[in-house]
């Protein structure tokens, strides 16, 4: 009979649970852990053994999963009062302020702030509004950081750095040398449009652009612009003043630059307009106005890929800007800098692709 002690044993799962929760017990709320296949690697062990330490991992309280997206450090246990406080600012036009892509930056914000561990404070600013005001407003929030989206004045940050609020700027249409944005890859988004309509065979493309929209400069606008004329001249394809025309972001004026570009003459006539997701039920009506089909006579392509065009008769073929991707990133910076990161100047370009659906197709004959 044995008199020696006998060596407890602990699970291969068991013991790349521990290391996990060691290892994560550094990192904020909400991070996104390695992909399955790295685990594996980096415990030299099989995914069953993986799903198994994950699942323990999971029973207790350590990580969460989220279908589709993958495992992270579960949500914040900080209470309210001892929160990183976070303003996140949009600037706005009166007719604006019920934009569905606002709403939805909003929304995937106040929950992903929440679970890094911050609270975020969004505010509603109008575009001109006054300085003397903004600065009360920080006076009596004092964020840990500032977000500015689709900001058009350069002395709201001015105002910031004097009161030392570290800020970045989400699409803004203004910044200097030394701002920290996020800006959409527009050059790439006009160049996904362009590539898929002269792969089907059109040479007569328009551009609805939204610059000027009530009186506001935008640099989204600006960018679209020079890359449709810059992109069209590399495939020696035909622009003109009529080209490029004024669309609006709403159906009424989809409607109005529809009908305008619509009315030229048959060899004049688009086959492919590019608009954005807003204009775009006002420019099948007015293609359908004219006797044509989409995508039959006129392929149409959107901008944004918003949940409100999926009431579209025909599937909208848009541009998606990839939100989910950039507020990921977004918060990401936004807690490092709430927690005292230091970010020097940087122009950041998220990630755009081209979804494919309905409303585009190859040029009818005669066209």
């Amino acid at each position: 009979m044995s008199t020696g002690t006998a060596t407890s044993y602990k699970p291969k799962y068991a013991s790349i649970s521990d290391e996990l929760e060691r290892q994560l017990a550094q990192h904020p709320p909400h991070k996104k852990l390695p992909s399955i296949r790295r685990l594996m690697k980096q415990f030299d062990a099989s995914q069953a053994t993986i799903d198994r330490g994950l699942r323990n991992l999971m029973e207790r309280g350590v990580v969460q999963r989220i279908p589709g997206r993958g495992y992270f450090t579960a949500a914040s246990t900080v209470k309210d009062d001892e929160r990183l406080k976070v303003d996140f600012c949009f600037f706005f036009k009166k007719r604006t302020l019920n934009n569905p892509l606002y709403s939805e930056i909003s929304r995937w914000m106040l929950t992903e702030m929440y679970h890094r561990g911050c609270h975020l404070n969004i505010l509603a600013y109008e575009e001109m509004g006054c300085l003397k005001e903004f600065r009360r407003r920080l006076d009596e929030s004092r964020p840990d950081a500032f977000v500015m989206l689709g900001c058009s004045k350069m002395t709201f940050e001015h105002v910031l750095r004097e009161m030392d609020v570290p800020a970045i700027h989400v699409c803004p249409n203004v910044w200097d040398a030394n701002s920290l944005c996020y800006l959409i890859d527009n050059h790439g988004a006009m160049e996904l449009s362009i590539d898929h309509l002269t792969d089907l065979g059109h040479e007569r493309i328009v551009l609805l652009h939204g610059q000027g929209y009530d009186g506001v400069h935008m640099v989204d606008q600006e960018e679209r612009i020079d890359a449709y004329y810059d992109i069209m001249a590399k495939k020696n394809l035909a622009t003109s003043g009529e080209s490029v025309l004024y669309g609006g972001f709403s159906a009424e004026e989809g409607y109005e630059a529809g009908r305008k570009v619509l009315s030229a003459s048959p060899r004049k006539r688009p086959t492919a307009i590019l608009c954005n997701d807003y204009n775009a039920a006002g420019v099948y009506s007015a293609i359908h106005d004219a006797g044509m089909k989409i995508p039959g006579n006129v392929s149409v392509i959107g901008f944004d890929n918003i949940r409100e065009i999926d009431c579209l008769p025909v599937k909208l073929t848009t541009i998606d800007i990839c939100l989910e991707s950039m507020l990921g990133a977004l918060s990401e910076d936004i807690y490092d800098l709430a927690m005292g990161k230091e970010f020097g100047p940087d122009k950041i370009r998220t990630k755009v692709a081209l979804i494919k659906r309905e409303s585009t197709g190859m040029v009818v004959d005669g066209a």
